[in-house]
């Protein structure tokens, strides 16, 4: 489909929307979706490319009570990221998909998690094409050490397969 047909889409106002799932629907489009509710969102999965900084932000702007994320992240989405764990201070649940063949920086990805995860975010799964260092597992398994236990899954996929966590 092209982006002329999901035009109509950006001026929809969903108010109490509270479960986004979508798909193949570019990220201008979910953004004004994410924007024009008010607040109620409490899980979000995303199956597209990289996020964008923007779509980010609207999430952690107008989403505080989000407790279920599937996203896909990159190195340059990094730092929104983590301003989007320091203001969604509900999430629990958190997907990482990097399906694609872009390298994310794993040693910033786990810092971050340790550093500015909320107290209540516990449940991990970290979809991805590439590898990364087993060292900087270990760096976030030992500086997760005296916060809650976590469930951590990662697989490395060369799929687009989703699975809820």
């Amino acid at each position: 489909m092209n982006q002329e047909n999901w035009n109509y889409l950006e001026k929809v106002s969903l108010p109490v929307l509270k479960f986004l799932r979508i798909w193949g629907v570019p990220s201008k489009v979910i953004t004004s979706l994410i924007e024009n509710t008010k607040g109620h969102l409490t899980e979000i999965s995303i199956v597209y490319e990289d996020a964008d900084n923007r779509l980010i932000q609207a999430i952690y702007q107008k989403c505080q009570n989000l407790r279920y994320l599937n996203l896909s992240f990159n190195n340059d989405s990094l730092l929104e990221l983590e301003k989007l764990l320091i203001n969604c201070q509900h999430l629990s649940r958190l997907v990482i998909n990097n399906n694609n063949e872009r390298e994310i920086d794993f040693a910033r990805l786990f810092e971050i998690l340790c550093k500015s995860s909320p107290i209540g975010l516990f449940k991990f799964r970290i979809l991805t094409c590439t590898n990364f260092n087993l060292n900087s597992l270990k760096s976030f398994f030992n500086n997760w050490k005296n916060r809650h236990p976590m469930e951590l899954k990662i697989r490395l996929n060369t799929q687009s397969q989703q699975q809820p966590l």
